[in-house]
This record gives C-alpha cells, sequence and structure tokens, in this order.
C-alpha cells in the first residue's frame, strides 16, 4: 500500500499584516516563530492547539530578531540585533520567564540557532565573517574558528550531540583563490581548535 499524500494547509494568520520569518516546532499543535514588518515592530509568536499568540515582553519596536530555537516551552531561545542593526544579543525563556543573555563579543550578528544535544547552543554568527560559536549549558562561551572554512547553515543530528555544518573553504590554487563546497562534522565534545572535514 503506497503512503498517504502529504497536504499541505493554512493555519491561522499569526499576526495580521506581519510575516512570520523563522519557525520552531515542538510539535504540530505547538512551535514557536519569529514574525516581523516592514516598518514596524517584530516579535516572537507562539503557536498552541490551532491558535496564535504574541509571546509577553517580546515585541521589539527598534531591533530585530534574527532566528529562534526551541527545545520545551520553558526552554526557548531567540537572537535579535539591536536598532543600529551593530549588536546581537540572545533572548531566553525559562519557567522563570524571559532574559537576556549578550555575548561576550561586540558587534556580532546570529543568523542561525541549534542545540547541542546537552542544554547548550551552537550559534551560527559573524562580524564581517561567519563562524561557530558554542555556549554550554553551564554559560561558557567558545568560538569556532578554522581560518578558510566559513560556514552558512549549520543543524544538530537529532538524538545526538553530532552538528553538521555546510559552507565554503577557500585556497590558493598557484595565482588564484578558489572556494570550495564542503560538509563538516563535529562531535561533543568538540576540539575548538579542530574542524577536520569528515569527522
Amino acid at each position: 500500500m503506497a503512503p498517504a499524500r502529504a497536504v499541505w494547509a493554512r493555519t491561522t494568520q499569526a499576526t495580521r499584516g506581519s510575516d512570520i520569518e523563522f519557525v520552531s516546532p515542538l510539535s504540530p499543535a505547538d512551535m514557536w516563530a519569529l514574525t516581523w514588518t516592514q516598518t514596524g515592530p517584530t516579535s516572537i509568536v507562539h503557536y498552541v492547539n490551532g491558535r496564535w499568540a504574541h509571546a509577553t515582553g517580546t515585541t521589539l519596536d527598534n531591533g530585530r530578531f534574527t532566528a529562534i530555537t526551541a527545545l520545551s516551552d520553558n526552554n526557548v531561545w531567540a537572537a535579535a540585533l539591536t536598532g543600529n542593526h551593530i549588536s546581537g544579543y540572545l533572548v531566553h525563556r525559562t519557567a522563570d520567564g524571559w532574559h537576556t543573555v549578550v555575548p561576550p563579543w561586540p558587534h556580532l550578528h546570529i543568523y542561525k540557532l541549534a542545540p547541542d544535544g546537552s542544554g547548550g547552543l551552537w550559534i551560527l554568527a559573524g562580524d564581517g565573517i561567519s563562524y561557530v560559536i558554542h555556549r554550554s549549558a553551564t554559560g561558557r562561551w567558545s568560538r569556532v574558528t578554522d581560518g578558510p572554512y566559513v560556514p552558512l547553515d549549520i543543524a544538530l543530528v537529532p538524538g545526538t550531540t553530532s552538528l553538521w555544518s555546510v559552507g565554503s573553504r577557500f585556497y590558493s590554487e598557484g595565482s588564484a583563490d578558489v572556494s570550495q563546497g564542503q560538509i563538516f562534522g563535529y562531535g561533543m565534545p568538540v576540539n575548538l581548535s579542530s574542524m577536520a572535514p569528515g569527522r
């Protein structure tokens, strides 16, 4: 018997006049997302049992949310930019509400968040060139560096503590500068000074 064919269905609108930019689902009936408009505020919204609602205290009148990942309804991380789009920071939802978490690097733009499988976060960020940052469950920050490798996306392998990243490695070939697309794998704990492919 052939498997049932999946069918797309429209849900209720999250917020009138705004767009949903990123979504992080916990189940088909429970997901977190970011909304934004060209001229108005941006905010975090929560979809539960068929209805969208703004997350209290998360509307930015001056600034913009850029990424979100939900581990549970009381463990949600989102990234944002200040109003001048110079500095990035995180907001974290716990059972006590939302809290601001500031990275130790200034002028940081955060593009993507991914859980590390151990209560911490992998962060794709940049300040002119992109790189991977790790924040442990205890709040320790580490920056992954490898010179010519520029990551473009990150994703946790479900059910593991392994991270996959796609990006480009730049090198010289004769008198020309060459880039090559590559996929890199990372285990946990990670040797943050090494980003060898194929691990």
